[in-house]
């Protein structure tokens, strides 16, 4: 899914990952948390795939912005609006 020359399938792919609910979330937080940080992909989708998850994905984004500078706002941006 990240290494995928194009965007759009790399979206979809999260995406599709927000569909599967919590049966594949601990196989998919991890991959999930690398792509809100490297933002190869659209970090409000990435923030919105790991809070329908469930509840280990909603405290990963607690987590990630406690964590994140205060200058890092396309991360915190994409992380307060999934969490709303």
């Amino acid at each position: 899914m990240r290494k995928d020359g194009y965007w759009k399938v790399r979206t979809s792919a999260c995406i599709a990952l927000a569909t599967a609910g919590q049966s594949v979330s601990d196989r998919a937080i991890a991959a999930l948390s690398k792509l809100m940080k490297d933002g190869s992909i659209n970090r409000d989708n990435v923030a919105e795939t790991i809070v329908r998850l469930g509840p280990q994905g909603e405290q990963l984004l607690i987590e990630m912005l406690s964590n994140q500078p205060v200058t890092n706002f396309k991360l915190r941006k994409g992380i307060v609006h999934a969490l709303s």
